[in-house]
């Protein structure tokens, strides 16, 4: 008679069987349920946005979304400052032509209030992966898979180590986009 190999639990080892293992095999029945039909859509459904205050300046005056449009900036300024490109290494502070290349400051924004949003800090790929929920996969671009990139361009945001990786939050919760950039930034960004 052939032996078989069992997994004996009381010893934690495979062990060499006299008897064989009978194998249990489940017969499939294939049963066909009703067709399934699925809601239609609906149309002409009001989006959400995940903030209640602009996410530039903290102002409590946002329109209310509509079927096309979320409103999560105040005015139009506002839309456009976090629309702009940032180059790190350039120096060049010209207002004049926007070009875009760079970090888009959409990113840092919406990151930077997904750190706002929660009390613990996060890690780096926490931070966007929470931003993408919050705000959807087109929003944040392809490029961004961390924040640790993102790190240099803020302020107000602290690293800490925490079992060997980073982690970040934010110092001052009270402190709105606009403010937290370094000078070097927010004067590209803001004009400030």
């Amino acid at each position: 008679m052939p032996k078989d190999w069992v997994f004996d639990v009381e010893s934690n080892n495979w062990v060499e069987s006299e008897t064989p293992v009978k194998t249990i095999e489940k017969e499939t029945e294939k049963v066909f349920d009703k067709l399934v039909t699925h809601n239609k859509v609906k149309r002409n459904k009001h989006k959400t946005r995940p903030n209640s205050l602009c996410l530039v300046c903290d102002s409590p005056e946002l329109k209310a979304p509509n079927t096309e449009r979320m409103f999560k900036y105040c005015s139009k300024p506002c839309a456009n400052q976090a629309n702009r490109g940032i180059k790190v290494l350039s120096k060049n502070t010209d207002l004049g032509k926007k070009k875009r290349h760079g970090r888009n400051s959409r990113e840092l924004c919406l990151t930077y209030y997904t750190l706002r949003k929660w009390d613990e800090p996060l890690t780096s790929t926490q931070i966007i992966h929470n931003a993408r929920d919050l705000f959807g996969e087109s929003k944040i671009g392809s490029r961004a898979t961390n924040f640790n990139n993102m790190f240099y361009y803020f302020e107000n945001v602290r690293k800490i180590k925490i079992n060997g990786k980073n982690h970040f939050e934010i110092i001052d919760k009270s402190i709105p986009f606009n403010k937290s950039l370094k000078p070097r930034f927010n004067k590209v960004v803001f004009g400030e």
